[in-house]
């Protein structure tokens, strides 16, 4: 089976020629690709405008720049906390009355300017079909959710949990004991935990 990928945000074309038994992959860049098809390009300039209306409604305001960055540029979102991943998960507990919130660093793909806030802006930060969901889950899978979120710590990791209504200290001083199975999906704490004094902050 061959499987050829291309990266993300449709920055290359996949080709995958088959001659004569053999096959060949290679990338075009997108920005390069010149060819162009009338009927398609008339229909998406007609989605375009009309998905407009919805695109450019303004939703909101924000006085601070809502961020995945820190200070000098660099992405942050995946290994530390950001005022952009927390408002998330603010929104998410806010939205659903739970009295956590959760988000992984890895869901939240843009920034938000300062000022007024459209759908599209939300769209950016949000792209995928995610559904937002409440679970009713036990002490012990909250802690060892918020283990397993930091177990690739300092490394960037889309896991890396943001949150809303709970607290706990955290001590990278201490090597991971996450036990994880062959899809790297978590299993157990063999060891000593580096997060500790979990609170839920509404109880």
């Amino acid at each position: 089976v061959i499987v050829a990928s291309t990266g993300t945000g449709f920055v290359n074309i996949g080709k995958l020629t088959l001659s004569d038994g053999a096959i060949k992959t290679e990338l075009v860049p997108t920005q390069t690709y010149e060819k162009t098809d009338e009927e398609i390009t008339r229909y998406i300039a007609t989605i375009n405008e009309e998905y407009a209306k919805l695109g450019e409604r303004k939703i909101g305001v924000s006085e601070v720049s809502l961020t995945t960055l820190d200070e000098q540029g660099n992405r942050i979102i995946r290994n530390a906390e950001t005022n952009l991943g927390d408002f998330c998960a603010d929104a998410y507990r806010e939205i659903t009355g739970a009295d956590i919130g959760f988000i992984n660093g890895g869901g939240i793909r843009n920034d938000i300017d300062t000022g007024d806030i459209t759908f599209n802006e939300i769209l950016g930060v949000f792209p995928f079909a995610n559904k937002t969901c409440i679970s009713e889950v036990t002490g012990q899978q909250i802690v060892d959710m918020l283990e397993y979120g930091l177990v690739f710590y300092p490394e960037e990791n889309g896991s890396f949990q943001h949150v809303s209504g709970i607290k706990f200290d955290f001590d990278p001083q201490i090597k991971h004991s996450v036990m994880l199975d062959e899809n790297q999906e978590f299993v157990s704490v063999e060891g000593a935990r580096r997060v500790s004094d979990v609170e839920v902050l509404n109880q």
